[in-house]
């Protein structure tokens, strides 16, 4: 478990809450009576005390029924979703995994090196994440053809001190550097149908510790790059990669460029918390 999860649960209950209160409020007033002759259900609406069996509802009428229900149930509902709030807001406030990561990261490095934590420190793992990656990459390379053999005169620099294949990649490494997300460019991957391909990145979320594969399509104008990139997306998900879970795409066109407000939006989602 850990903080970031905690707080999407929590963003949920309280919207939760918002839209349940809202439907409260402007739901139709009364309560709904239900007896049952037969085989069917009869409906009665109940509005005072007096009117001990209410008025029937007819059918044409049903959507009555199902406002003053979903009014019943909301009702119900919002004092079992504060409770929650109130849960996850006041364990937040004590849960605090730092305190055992300082413990490790207090240690001399001559006395860390012998020491295997419990909790492997955020920036720690991030390095050692990277560091993996990397290796990893060098020794998948031999699967890789040399057809599209990245080199210098075709690739742009990143701030990091890598070349990637378009000003666009360059952008997003560049991004992920200043922000501190972890990534490896073209790292390769296996997939059923496709063989080895490189994604453009691996990307690593510090906070969760959960990676995705970052694509991004740059040339949605071209019909056989489209296709491609259609068939590309389709292997993904057949092979478990599903986007939105272990995935995240961009795309631009070349009249719709790359609108960096939704990459920000995207990152903050995915990787910041």
């Amino acid at each position: 478990m850990n903080k970031g999860t905690l707080r999407k649960e929590l963003e949920m209950l309280k919207e939760w809450e918002k839209n349940g209160l809202s439907y409260f409020e402007s739901a139709p007033k009364g309560t709904i009576v239900i007896s049952k002759n037969h085989n069917t259900y009869q409906y009665y609406l109940k509005t005072n005390e007096t009117n001990v069996h209410g008025r029937y509802i007819k059918k044409k009428d049903r959507n009555l029924v199902k406002e003053i229900l979903q009014k019943e149930y909301i009702r119900k509902c919002l004092p079992r979703i504060r409770q929650q709030i109130k849960t996850i807001e006041n364990f937040l406030n004590i849960y605090n995994l730092e305190k055992i990561e300082k413990v490790y990261e207090d240690m001399s490095e001559a006395k860390r090196i012998y020491v295997k934590p419990f909790i492997v420190p955020m920036e720690l793992y991030a390095k050692q994440w990277e560091d993996n990656k990397m290796k990893e990459k060098d020794g998948l390379s031999k699967f890789i053809t040399n057809k599209y053999e990245l080199t210098e005169d075709k690739g742009v620099w990143t701030e990091k001190g890598e070349l990637v294949r378009s000003k666009s990649e360059k952008m997003l490494a560049d991004k992920f550097y200043r922000m501190g997300i972890p990534y490896v460019y073209e790292y390769p991957l296996m997939i059923k149908g496709l063989g080895y391909i490189r994604p453009d990145f691996v990307v690593l979320n510090k906070f969760t510790r959960k990676q995705y594969y970052w694509e991004h399509f740059g040339l949605m104008s071209d019909k056989d790059y489209c296709e491609k990139s259609v068939k590309k997306m389709n292997q993904y998900i057949k092979n478990g990669i599903y986007p939105g879970d272990k995935l995240i795409s961009t795309y631009e066109t070349e009249k719709c460029v790359m609108d960096f407000k939704v990459v920000d939006e995207i990152i903050e989602k995915y990787l910041m918390n």
